[in-house]
């Protein structure tokens, strides 16, 4: 199963890399075979093809993937090494690992800069006054601000990078999947560059969908747990904000991609009034919330 999950993500990033949406679609009823790409159309090879157009194929996709920017966006109290060298066992076992032996080349592969006990930052939430304490809080506010800048410069690096013919896909991880969406915003694109940017920011005329192609979030929330929950929401209101202001995938007409990635650890379940035991409750409580905060 974890290897049919690796192969549809897999097969969502080439088929976003190469603007085949059908295919997308097949990604989890189609048996797993590798990816390739001829005359720009994508297609599973069949075991009839000659070999030598197997081969050029091949090649044909993975120069393509090679090209491709990724930015990926760390989860909450997550450091850049690990979806490199996570837990010290070494770089094989990384996420960026991963990517690299399906194509994507490893020089174009960006992790946010981000240690962590840069995550105490999010503490000064508890400053913003009276936001924090009525769950008004904003994604650009003292909470989370700091994250929202560096992700915005981060994907401006990974668009240089790619020589600005490339834009980039993003790849959030839990928290760092709603927080990519508040770094889409509106779509309009301020890196909060000191005087230094290109001509399309200084004319003002640069979108988000200038530099992002696709957003894929892995185990990320995207509403905020709703009813008796809802107080328990730790974003102090910055996923209500999201959700109210940018819903859904927000910035689609503009050209960027969405996909949710989740599990199925908890399964989600609509909430029910109900006279069940405090076990029963409790496992009712955790299904209603998933529910909640993974609703498409």
């Amino acid at each position: 199963m974890a290897s049919r999950s690796m192969w549809a993500l897999t097969l969502f990033l080439y088929s976003f890399a190469t603007h085949n949406l059908w295919d997308m679609c097949c990604a989890f009823v189609l048996p797993p075979r590798p990816p390739m790409m001829q005359n720009k159309r994508f297609y599973l090879i069949n075991d009839e093809q000659p070999v030598a157009s197997k081969k050029t194929a091949a090649e044909d996709a993975v120069s393509h993937l090679s090209k491709i920017p990724i930015v990926i966006c760390p989860g909450f109290c997550n450091d850049k090494i690990d979806y490199s060298n996570p837990l010290n066992q070494g770089d094989d076992c990384g996420f960026v690992s991963t990517l690299a032996r399906r194509g994507f080349d490893p020089k174009l592969i960006k992790t946010m800069p981000l240690e962590r006990y840069e995550w105490i930052r999010v503490a000064a939430g508890l400053f913003d006054f009276p936001n924090f304490y009525t769950g008004n809080c904003r994604p650009e506010g003292l909470g989370y601000g700091w994250y929202v800048r560096r992700l915005r410069k981060t994907i401006e690096q990974a668009y240089e990078m790619a020589g600005r013919k490339e834009k980039v896909i993003l790849i959030g991880h839990s928290a760092g999947g709603w927080l990519a969406r508040a770094a889409l915003g509106d779509g309009s694109w301020d890196v909060g560059c000191d005087g230094d940017k290109n001509g399309d920011e200084l004319n003002g005329e640069a979108r988000a969908s200038d530099r992002v192609r696709a957003l894929f979030t892995i185990g990320a929330i995207h509403k905020p747990p709703a009813g008796s929950a809802a107080s328990t929401c730790v974003t102090r209101g910055v996923l209500s904000y999201l959700d109210q202001t940018y819903p859904g995938a927000f910035l689609s007409d503009e050209g960027i991609a969405y996909v949710s990635v989740g599990g199925d650890a908890v399964l989600g379940r609509q909430q029910e009034q109900t006279s069940a035991s405090s076990d029963e409750a409790k496992e009712e409580s955790t299904s209603s919330v998933a529910y909640t905060v993974y609703e498409a």
